[in-house]
């Protein structure tokens, strides 16, 4: 059950009110102007509802609120003057309808004060003013995501000293990465994906050292991919970097004398580029590496056998998913992938050779096996799926797709007895005999 209906005008007689909380309801109409009547009101939390038509303009008489959550509604229109809460910490409006411009020099200003600001899924639009941000603005947290924001982005956003959290994909900024972003000294996420932004990857995003996540993903960038950014002198904290679908082009980076290889970076995304060249060792030495996507690319070569002897001491390998799907790759997989506790394993559309190493049967872990449209030759080892089954009875795998190949003899039938398997794909190849049973 939840509340449904209107708040009523009669809320104003509660002029003592200091919180409002009606989240997670199925309330509809307007914000009443009435609600402004409760002069020391605090914390408004109506989110999750269906309000629509404006915010009520008068909030910014309420000078005593530090926290609005105002997201999951239909509201519309501008925003309201924020500048005189000089008491708020918190604004939420995160998927609404809200429009026009927003003032980011008009918030967080005060010194009594950091501001968290949530302001992704609306319909914000025009260009940010490139003065309009300064050291006197206290924000900690700033979401401009998925909005109509244009031009270029403002290299003021570095002087706002507090932020730690920098998000603005899904917008149609356009031009490079602004030189002054080097300033940034405590930056932690910074999201600009899905943009229209260009030009080549500057130096400075591999000195931002407080960096965790980094994600430049659908853009259009060109050149190299950065060197620095797997270095682990200057990116002592980055856990996560996306760089898919680009136009990122050239060798992967060498690991060169006296770089020390980051060991904290868990998630690498450089799919869909234009990538050369082969696998190389910068990429097999992220030893704390669980998903690596280096699908769509131009990549060539055997895969190395270090991608799976990439632990550090008696440590275990964590590569969760490795994709590399659609490239060049060629010859035979390395006899230890066994060894990996991959969930996922695509390796489908390329050149790749041989028969099937039995050893493929250890991976206890594995859900998705995709080895389609490659060249691999002669029977499927029996003992691949029965040993498989007799070590890991509780096993999870679901899809197997070994379709396009060149496999032959007959189907192994220890295949049929994987009670998990959800998909399987066999097609396009040159099997022979009689189709297995049980």
């Amino acid at each position: 059950m939840s509340l449904s209906g209107h708040i009523p005008t009669s809320i104003g007689a509660l002029d003592s009110l200091t919180e409002l909380v009606l989240k997670h309801n199925s309330l509809t109409g307007s914000l009443p102007q009435e609600l402004c009547n409760a002069k020391h009101m605090f914390l408004i939390d109506v989110s999750w509802n269906e309000f629509e038509e404006y915010i009520p303009q008068c909030f910014e008489s309420l000078v005593e609120l530090r926290l609005i959550v105002l997201e999951s509604n239909k509201l519309s229109g501008p925003l309201f003057n924020t500048t005189p809460l000089v008491l708020l910490n918190t604004l939420i409006v995160t998927d609404n309808k809200l429009s026009g411009s927003l003032p980011i020099s008009q918030m967080g200003w005060s010194d009594e004060s950091t501001l968290y600001g949530y302001f992704g899924s609306n319909s914000f639009s025009g260009r940010l003013d490139d003065e309009s941000c300064s050291a006197q603005n206290h924000i900690v947290f700033l979401d401009l995501s998925n909005n109509l924001f244009t031009g270029s982005i403002p290299s003021s956003i570095s002087k706002i000293m507090s932020l730690e959290y920098l998000l603005l994909n899904g917008n149609k900024f356009t031009g490079d990465i602004p030189d002054a972003w080097g300033d940034f000294n405590i930056l932690r996420q910074l999201n600009i994906g899905a943009n229209e932004l260009q030009g080549t990857l500057p130096a400075l995003l591999g000195s931002l050292n407080t960096l965790s996540s980094l994600q430049l993903s659908g853009n259009y960038f060109t050149g190299p991919l950065l060197a620095s950014l797997f270095n682990t002198d200057s990116m002592t904290a980055v856990e996560h970097i996306d760089c898919s679908d680009n136009y990122l082009s050239g060798s992967l980076p060498q690991q060169y004398n006296g770089i020390n290889i980051t060991t904290s970076l868990m998630y690498l995304n450089i799919s869909n580029n234009l990538f050369t060249g082969s696998i190389v060792s910068t990429i097999t030495s992220l030893n704390g590496l669980l998903f690596l996507d280096v699908s769509y690319n131009h990549l060539s070569g055997t895969i190395p056998a270090e991608m799976c002897n990439r632990a550090l001491g008696n440590m275990p390998d964590q590569l969760f998913e490795f994709i590399a799907s659609n490239n060049l790759l060629w010859s035979t997989l390395p006899n230890c992938m066994g060894n990996m506790s991959l969930f996922l394993l695509d390796l489908s559309f390329n050149h790749l050779t041989g028969q099937l190493d039995s050893s493929l049967g250890n991976l206890r872990e594995v859900e998705s096996l995709l080895l389609n449209s490659n060249f691999f030759s002669n029977q499927i080892p029996d003992v691949l799926f029965s040993s498989f089954i007799s070590n890991y009875p509780e096993n999870q795998l679901s899809v197997i797709d070994f379709s396009d190949n060149i496999f032959s003899g007959t189907i192994p039938s220890s295949l049929f007895t994987l009670t998990s398997l959800h998909a399987l794909s066999l097609s396009s190849n040159c099997f022979t005999g009689e189709f297995p049973s049980r």
